[in-house]
């Protein structure tokens, strides 16, 4: 196999750290979160800052996550909050507190869920809230005795999967239940 050396494309720099780097849907937009609370869209062929949310999150943002659609991108921060920003003007869509002191978990299903739509996984302390595509809430927070530390759909069915320090769970995501 001939690999070629990576070729530089470009550099986006934000206030500090970066803390999470999420691709739209479609692959023309690159979003980048900081721990300073810092979250841009770049575009992804030119480099620019499509758009710069200054203090998306006041004590950092951890989490960012593209519905599935690339019209709207969902950030979580350690301010105890997610919201959900319009990609194409900017603008808050829905902004809510999380249950937790840091929101860190963010992951939308790839396939619509009954007639809730792509659903949205936050995973906060020892939680898990589902929140449809307009950012309300969509059921039950889903309880575990550990912190969550990762959330993730199956590609193209409807099974959420959430890792603990105590192992790993498959969900069904409409009665909180293990399969």
């Amino acid at each position: 196999m001939n690999l070629r050396p990576i070729a530089f494309v470009w550099h986006g720099k934000l206030d500090d750290f970066n803390t999470s780097l999420a691709w739209s849907p479609e692959g023309g937009r690159l979003a980048a979160a900081s721990v300073s609370g810092q979250v841009a869209i770049y575009d992804a062929a030119q480099g620019r800052a499509i758009h710069l949310f200054e203090q998306a999150h006041a004590d950092g943002c951890d989490a960012l996550a593209w519905r599935p659609d690339g019209r709207a991108l969902a950030t979580a921060g350690r301010d105890g909050t997610w919201k959900l920003w319009d990609a194409t003007d900017g603008k808050i869509l829905a902004e809510h507190e999380a249950g937790a002191m840091w929101a860190e978990h963010l992951a939308w299903s790839s396939k619509p869920i009954g007639e809730k739509k792509h659903l949205l996984a936050l995973g906060a302390g020892n939680k898990v809230t589902l929140w449809n595509e307009r950012g309300e809430p969509a059921g039950e927070a889903i309880k575990f005795a550990k912190t969550v530390a990762e959330v993730a759909w199956i590609l193209g069915g409807t099974t959420l999967a959430v890792a603990t320090s105590a192992g790993v769970s498959l969900r069904d995501p409409l009665t909180g239940q293990e399969e």
